[in-house]
This record gives structure tokens, C-alpha cells and sequence, in this order.
């Protein structure tokens, strides 16, 4: 039998009666001192799990751990981030499944969160959900209505074009990738002020992204992002 008081595991102790109960309890302790990474390698070991992952696909446990994403204490932003990082792009099929339908299905929702993410002074939450978005951006075969969404709004070519100018060279970069997403997309996929922007934009876009870099003697020797500029030049210079 376990011993709860000696090896306190709530994931044990709750979940066979209440997983959703279970999830709620682990994120209103999840900033416990100490506890956080206890607690993200439950809720990473239950997203992995088809049967369980329901009780992780709620609006509010997102909100929950991007508001820890952004905490000032590493260990504790970046506990949050893994768990966040695990749920939407786990690996297992079915699971991936339910996490795409759960995207295209609160897409706004969802973006509302990144676009929050996004705006805090917190370099790690900014730079790795980026990451995280264009990952799920480019999974074709499940996200397409949560792309189509992305590439409709005008406000997040904005946020995507503002980033290009952000102080880490990182950061930079993974604005770049969220561009080319917009860039790449068919024409009548993407919202009509989204298309008007890029239009009037499409010459200083061209002398951006040429010169994108290029001051950096590393990036400027990178063979990959040579190649997604002469893309990107490519898909401006057809609008």
C-alpha cells in the first residue's frame, strides 16, 4: 500500500478517482518551492497518455502554465514550459489526435495565450514559444484550421514583423520562421489585410530580409538561413 505521507504522489493518490480534479490540484501547487518539477514530470508523463490527456486540454491549465512560463524563477518558468512544450507536441499518435482538435477548435483561445506569452519581458517564454507555435503551424496533417486562423490575422504578421526587430538575434530568428509561414501560405489562405500589408510593405520587406543577418559572420555562413531568405525574397517578389 503507499505511503501518501512518506511519498506523497498526487498523480497516485488522485487520479484514479479524478484526473481533471488531479491536473487542477498539481498547477495550484505547481509553484510550491521545490515542487515544480515533481509536478511537470506528472503532467508530462499524462500527456503522453491518450486516456488522460482530456484532463490537460483545457483553456485554463494553458493560461495557468503560461503565467508560470513567464515567472522570474528559471526553474520554475522553465518546469512550465516543458509541460506546456509536451502537451502540444507529444509524440504519440493518438494523443496528437485530440491536441490538434483541441487547437482547432479553440484557436482563438489559444493564439490569445501565445500572443500573451509573447508580450511579457520573460526572453526564454518569448524565444521558446515561438518555437513551439511555428512546430505546430507546420504539422499539416493535423493544425490546419489553427494555421489557417494564424495566417488570417492581420494583428499576428504584426507581432511576427515586430519581433524581426527584437534585441536577441534568437528571437530574431524564430520571427523569421513565423514570417515565412505567412510568406509561404497561398494567397487567398491568407486574411486580405494580411495580404495588403505584405503588399505594401513588400520592398522594405525585400531590403530587410536581404540584409537580414548579414552582420553576423556565423548567420551569414549559414547555408539554411541563406536558403529560407532567398525564399522568402522569392514569395514577396510573386505578391
Amino acid at each position: 500500500m503507499l505511503n501518501v505521507k512518506v511519498h506523497p504522489n498526487p498523480f497516485a493518490e488522485g487520479l484514479a478517482v479524478d484526473a481533471e480534479n488531479t491536473t487542477s490540484s498539481m498547477l495550484e501547487k505547481f509553484e510550491t518551492s521545490g515542487m515544480s518539477t515533481h509536478y511537470a514530470s506528472i503532467l508530462k508523463m499524462m500527456s503522453n497518455k491518450p486516456e488522460l490527456i482530456h484532463s490537460l486540454l483545457r483553456i485554463k491549465v494553458f493560461q495557468v502554465l503560461a503565467n508560470y512560463v513567464s515567472n522570474v524563477v528559471f526553474e520554475l518558468s522553465s518546469e512550465a514550459l516543458t509541460v506546456f512544450m509536451e502537451i502540444l507536441l507529444s509524440e504519440n499518435t493518438q494523443v496528437q489526435k485530440e491536441v490538434s482538435k483541441f487547437l482547432n477548435q479553440n484557436k482563438e483561445a489559444m493564439m490569445e495565450i501565445f500572443i500573451e506569452l509573447f508580450n511579457q519581458d520573460n526572453y526564454l517564454a518569448k524565444r521558446e514559444g515561438m518555437k513551439i507555435l511555428h512546430e505546430m503551424l507546420l504539422n499539416k496533417d493535423h493544425n490546419q484550421e489553427f494555421k489557417d486562423y494564424f495566417i488570417d490575422q492581420k494583428e499576428h504578421l504584426k507581432f511576427t514583423m515586430k519581433s524581426l526587430n527584437d534585441e536577441s538575434s534568437q528571437i530574431q530568428k524564430e520571427a523569421f520562421d513565423l514570417l515565412l509561414v505567412f510568406l509561404q501560405a497561398p494567397y487567398d489562405k491568407r486574411g486580405d489585410k494580411v495580404n495588403d500589408t505584405l503588399k505594401n510593405n513588400r520592398d522594405p520587406l525585400i531590403q530587410f530580409i536581404e540584409e537580414f543577418m548579414e552582420d553576423n559572420d556565423k548567420e551569414k555562413e549559414n547555408d539554411i538561413l541563406q536558403e529560407k531568405k532567398r525564399i522568402a525574397i522569392r514569395c514577396l517578389e510573386s505578391i
